[in-house]
C-alpha cells in the first residue's frame, strides 16, 4: 500500500543522503529551514518501506511577486524505485497536503525538468550551475 505521510525533517535525511548528496556525511544533507514550524516535509512509504521525500520551505524567490510561497527542495525518489510513478505520487500527495499557497517554485537539475514539466511545471530563465551539484533551471507552478 502506498501512502505520503508529513514527517520530521530528521526522517527524510537518510534518502537525502543516498540520492542528492552521495558520500557526504549526513551533516551535509540539512538544509537551514529544515526545523522551521513553517516547513514541511513528505515521506512516500510502499509498505512502511521508505521510497521517496521531499520537503517545502516557505521562501520567497525575486523572480516571483506572489505572496505564498512555498520552495520545493530535496525531492529525491532511491534509485531502485525510479520509472515507477513514485514520484508523481508523492509530488501530487504533497502538494495537496501543503498549506494555502499561491505558487511554488524550486531549481530543478537538468535531467528532471522532463520529469517536472509532466506534473505542470514551467521553466523559467536561463540554465545555471550549482557548484558541486551541476545544471539546474528554475521552475515553478502558479495556483488560484
Amino acid at each position: 500500500m502506498l501512502q505520503v505521510q508529513e514527517v520530521l525533517a530528521e526522517t527524510v535525511l537518510p534518502i537525502r543522503q543516498e540520492v542528492l548528496r552521495p558520500g557526504k556525511p549526513l551533516s551535509a544533507c540539512v538544509f537551514e529551514p529544515d526545523p522551521l514550524a513553517s516547513s514541511h516535509h513528505f515521506m512516500l512509504l510502499k509498505d512502511n518501506l521508505e521510497i521517496a521525500i521531499a520537503s517545502y520551505f516557505k521562501e520567497r524567490h525575486p523572480e516571483f511577486q506572489e505572496e505564498k510561497q512555498y520552495r520545493l527542495r530535496g525531492m529525491a525518489v532511491l534509485p531502485e524505485y525510479h520509472g515507477k510513478s513514485f514520484g508523481k505520487k508523492l509530488l501530487n500527495e504533497s502538494l495537496k497536503k501543503l498549506p494555502s499557497r499561491n505558487l511554488v517554485w524550486f531549481n530543478a537539475r537538468l535531467k528532471a525538468v522532463g520529469f517536472y514539466k509532466k506534473q505542470g511545471f514551467l521553466p523559467q530563465g536561463e540554465e545555471f550551475e550549482i557548484p558541486g551539484v551541476g545544471l539546474h533551471i528554475l521552475m515553478f507552478q502558479k495556483y488560484e
